[in-house]
C-alpha cells in the first residue's frame, strides 16, 4: 500500500476556500457608512443592493467582469464609542463556478471595496 492519501479520503472532495474577510475601524456612523456603500453600487453598477432598517447591515451582488464572476457581498457596521467597526465579507456568488485563484482575487476585492468606504467617507 503506497503512503499519502488514500483514494478515499474526505480531503480530495473538498473545494478550496475562496472567501474573503477584512475588518476595519472608521470615525463616521453606521448610516454615513450606508450613504458611501450605496454610492459605491451604483457607481460600480453593482445589483441586488439590499439595506436593513438600522442601515447596519448591507449586501450586494457585483457585476460580472471579463475577469471575474459575480460575488457576493456583506457589509456590517458596528456602531462604537468613536465610530464604527466595519466588516467585510466576500465571496463568489453561489450559482457561479470558482477556481483556484479566486481567493487570491477576493482578497484584492475586499482590500478594494474597504479603501472605497474609507475614501467615501474621508
Amino acid at each position: 500500500m503506497s503512503e499519502g492519501i488514500p483514494l478515499w479520503s474526505p480531503h480530495l472532495y473538498k473545494a478550496p476556500a475562496s472567501a474573503a474577510h477584512a475588518r476595519f475601524h472608521v470615525r463616521a456612523d453606521p448610516a454615513a457608512i450606508a450613504d458611501a456603500i450605496a454610492q459605491i453600487v451604483v457607481g460600480g453598477q453593482h445589483t441586488d443592493f439590499q439595506m436593513d432598517d438600522s442601515r447596519q447591515r448591507v449586501r450586494f451582488r457585483t457585476k460580472r467582469t471579463i475577469w471575474t464572476w459575480e460575488m457576493d457581498v456583506g457589509i456590517t457596521s458596528t456602531p462604537m464609542r468613536r465610530g464604527s467597526d466595519v466588516q467585510i465579507a466576500l465571496d463568489v456568488a453561489p450559482d457561479r463556478p470558482f477556481g483556484p485563484h479566486d481567493a487570491e482575487k477576493n482578497e484584492a476585492a475586499v482590500e478594494q471595496i474597504r479603501r472605497q468606504i474609507e475614501l467615501s467617507i474621508g
